[in-house]
């Protein structure tokens, strides 16, 4: 590889490495290696195909495949992917986000890195990026290192958003710049870094042009003052903030231009034989020497110094500074230039600025007031690290591991670890806010700042815990500043040491969590209970501070009286009731009601009602009031007697209907149970449900009420007469009845004698024809005989064996009866017949 013939250009983002390179190889006829652009192809393609490469393989597969045609000139790269020029659409923000992210990948440097070491084979290229004078040509002929300050940087960056329908402000970019940076000096491979022996440029404050200079200058291998350059540009320098090294200096030479500068016309046709001529020539030339003289004094006293200075004037470009020499300085007017263009210079006001150099022969002195600033606060932020110090500044964005803080132009890293005393999940909020740090980490050569607020934080923690314990004592009254809210207590911040507010001890009342009395951030006064020096513990109390109220309990709230309070709790057992704050009462659930059966107090009661209750017991002691619901009101269970006596008739609605009866509804709340036997005389049923429905409106007799046990009996088929009662008279035994089967029983057939009521016909007494017997089904009219009744056991007995064996004798003794009259009937025939035939014989 042609090293020598290899110009690499570094830096971080908005440094104006692009810009520069292009301009320089162009200058030079090298080509022009944008290794961003690379980047940037790669995030394209990727974006056009839809394609995450958050995966090694996927990341790896998509490199393999990814060939787009290159070509390159002294204006920069073309890039061919599938048949199209698309070198112009990577600069998009979009893009070029993504491609910040991609360069952290190993794979994708590798890729890049191959590419570009193709590309510069012959040499004679200019390649700008992050890592090319590091990693990718090490051994690069010249090497330079473009810098600037981080707002100047944003702004060059926030320039390319302006064709965006919203374009991030300065505070967002420079965030985004900062995040940018901190990536690219701490990924794992290839970190930013300055290359070895490469020349550093600032290039905050310096044009195009002066930059361009400057690299070619160092490329030649020719002195600045040897170029026709802009003296206004060449004049503002490079770097002042700490370059110590590798810092290509703009100061020049007096006698260097005195060496190049031509003769004029009239100095040419000049004789040196006259002798005015000479004597004119040698005052000349005294004249100048004086003039050097003192230009080189005034150099020698100013150059790279900080002045004091008053400004006399404002032009269009300049800021006129009076600093106390022959000439006024001149800052530019974009230094005192706000980012909406507000000019803060003001006639008459003091300024503190450093001299660069002079403009032009005339005198005037370039001077800045942003280089200036800097300067004092890289002394002022070397002089806190070294003293022990502090420092002010404002945090204008979060970064990885930690926040970005401006100290007045020079950006500090604070660790997320250095933020509070605790660590902070969330430090969004913190954007904006102006803090005072430590130093930690100072090296002005490597731009690196790390600070603290946490040592700051607890070094005034200590000095108030030593406050605070020197004053404590046990009942002594302190503010404090909640701190932490548990579900066990509150601490409370007392001046460098916490104290724990208990929970028991934040009220005399029921207290559910301590985040229904206070916020964190609350102050409170509290009382110090107890406290351990050794330990650093501190109990606080603050019911504490007012009188119990459960001292005079049994004064307010005597036994037997009506007292009014609000439900805050509910339990299984019962309903806790506020009467007053700090003292609560239980109505128990027994005592909710007289005739409900409540199984639930929420079933009466919801937190937030205001009952009227009377109290049935005070415990001062121990801090406990009995309270009853239901004794507000008489119990009815005294009066139900009185109002529907034994055998009377009431009707009501069914509330419910179970297995063993139906409670019918009598007054509100007292329920009258039917049970199952008390329902009907005569009908066979498996549950009360075959007969009755909830809700429907039915009359029962008033059977017996026990008071003692809320109970109230009531009967149905009391309302009619027990049809039993004369089953004998009316079912008589041997009588035959008939009537449908209603069930087939492994024991017998039950048969319907009459609406509700049934006789057994027991499989005994069944009919001996076992094939009829088989055929029979519920619903067939069948007959037998009465052979049992009895109104006690309420059974009717009957037989189909017994009706049919009575048929049968029946039958025989009519056929019997009918045989012996037909008998007699034929012998009277043959008798006659005889006796006719002899009469005939006669005659």
């Amino acid at each position: 590889m042609g090293s020598r013939g290899i110009v690499t250009i570094d830096g971080p983002a908005g440094a104006g490495k692009s810009t520069v390179a292009r301009l320089l190889a162009q200058s030079l006829g090298y080509l022009y290696l944008d290794s961003g652009a690379l980047y940037r192809a790669v995030a394209w393609q990727a974006r056009q195909l839809g394609l995450d490469l958050e995966r090694d393989s996927t990341l790896e597969e998509f490199l393999a495949d990814f060939a787009p045609e290159l070509t390159a000139d002294s204006r920069g790269f073309h890039l061919v992917i599938d048949g199209a020029e698309v070198s112009h659409g990577l600069r998009s923000p979009r893009v070029t986000r993504e491609s910040s992210r991609l360069a952290t990948r190993p794979l994708v440097r590798r890729w890049v890195k191959d590419r570009l070491r193709h590309l510069a084979a012959n040499g004679r290229v200019v390649a700008e990026g992050r890592d090319l004078g590091t990693v990718v040509f090490p051994g690069a002929a010249h090497k330079f290192y473009l810098s600037a300050a981080l707002a100047t940087r944003a702004e060059r960056r926030r320039r390319e958003w302006q064709g965006e329908s919203d374009p991030p402000s300065l505070v967002d970019m420079m965030a985004d710049i900062a995040a940018r940076d901190l990536r690219d000096e701490t990924r794992a491979e290839a970190p930013l870094r300055v290359p070895e022996d490469a020349c550093v440029i600032d290039t905050t404050d310096l044009s195009i042009e002066a930059v361009l200079q400057q690299c070619l200058a160092r490329v030649s291998g020719v002195d600045p003052a040897g170029w026709n350059l802009n003296q206004v540009n060449l004049f503002k320098g490079a770097n002042m903030d700490g370059m110590e090294n590798n810092e290509l200096t703009n100061h020049t030479r007096p006698e260097e231009f005195d060496e190049d500068r031509p003769q004029t016309a009239e100095a040419a046709a000049s004789e040196p034989d006259s002798a005015s001529a000479a004597e004119a020539a040698g005052e000349m030339q005294d004249m100048e020497s004086m003039s050097e003289l003192y230009e080189e004094s005034l150099r020698r006293v100013q150059e790279g110094e900080v002045v004091k200075g008053r400004i006399v004037s404002i032009t269009k470009d300049y800021v006129m500074v009076d600093i106390g020499y022959k000439s006024e300085g001149q800052i530019p007017i974009h230094e005192f230039t706000t980012p909406e263009g507000e000019i803060t210079a003001k006639v008459g006001e003091d300024v503190e600025a450093l001299m660069e150099s002079r403009e032009d022969e005339e005198g005037a002195l370039m001077l800045s007031k942003n280089k200036a600033s800097k300067i004092k606060v890289w002394e002022e932020v070397g002089s806190a690290y070294n003293d022990d110090g502090e420092v002010e500044g404002t945090i204008v964005a979060k970064v990885k591991g930690g926040l970005s803080v401006d100290l007045g132009g020079i950006i500090a890293f604070l660790p997320g670890s250095q933020v509070d005393l605790a660590p902070m999940r969330h430090t969004d909020h913190l954007i904006g806010q102006r803090n005072t740090f430590k130093v930690l980490k100072f090296n002005r050569k490597r731009r690196n700042v790390v600070l603290s607020r946490r040592a700051l934080l607890e070094k005034e923690r200590n000095e108030a815990k030593t406050t605070l314990l020197s004053s404590l004592e046990e009942g002594k009254i302190v503010p404090g500043v909640v701190k932490n809210i548990t579900d066990y207590g509150i601490f409370v911040d007392l001046g460098g040491l916490d104290g724990l507010l208990h929970i028991t001890d934040l009220s005399y009342g029921r207290v559910r969590h301590p985040a229904d009395l206070f916020k964190v951030g609350d102050t409170i006064m509290v009382k110090v209970m107890s406290f351990d020096l050794e330990k650093e513990r501190i109990s606080l109390g603050l019911k504490q501070l007012t009188p119990d109220p459960w001292s005079v309990v049994d004064e307010k709230f005597p036994l037997g009286s009506r007292v009014t309070g609000t439900v805050v709790s509910l339990t299984d057992y019962g309903a806790f009731v506020e009467l007053e704050p700090g003292v609560e009462g239980l109505i128990h659930i027994s005592e909710m009601s007289w005739t409900r059966k409540v199984r639930h107090p929420s079933q009466v009661l919801s937190v937030g009602d205001v009952v009227e209750a009377t109290v049935l017991e005070v415990e001062p002691q121990r801090k406990r009031i009995s309270l009853s619901l239901k004794q507000v009101e008489p119990n009815p269970w005294e009066v139900i007697g009185e109002k529907y006596p034994v055998g009377s008739v009431i009707e009501g609605k069914i509330k419910n209907i179970t297995d063993f009866g139906i409670f019918i509804g009598i007054d509100e709340g007292i329920d009258g149970l039917v049970h199952i036997s008390d329902i009907s005389w005569t009908k066979r049923f498996k549950h009360p449900s075959e007969l009755f429905k909830k809700g429907q409106v039915i009359q029962a007799k008033v059977l017996y009420i026990d008071k003692d046990n809320e109970r109230f009996s009531l009967s149905i088929k009391d309302l009619a007469d027990n049809p039993w009662q004369t089953i004998d008279t009316r079912f008589p035994m041997g009588s035959i009845v008939s009537g449908p089967i209603t069930n087939i029983t492994d024991f017998g057939l039950f048969v319907e004698v009459e609406e509700g009521i049934e006789g057994l016909i027991h499989i005994s007494e069944q009919s001996r024809d076992k094939q009829k017997m088989a055929a029979l089904k519920v619903g067939d009219i069948i007959r037998a005989k009465v052979i049992h009744a009895s109104a006690t056991e309420r059974r009717i007995g009957l037989s189909i064996r017994k009706l049919e064996t009575d048929e049968e004798q029946s039958h025989y003794r009519d056929y019997m009866h009918s045989r012996t009259e037909a008998t007699t009937n034929i012998g009277d025939l043959i008798r006659e017949t005889l006796e006719e035939k002899q009469g005939k014989d006669n005659n």
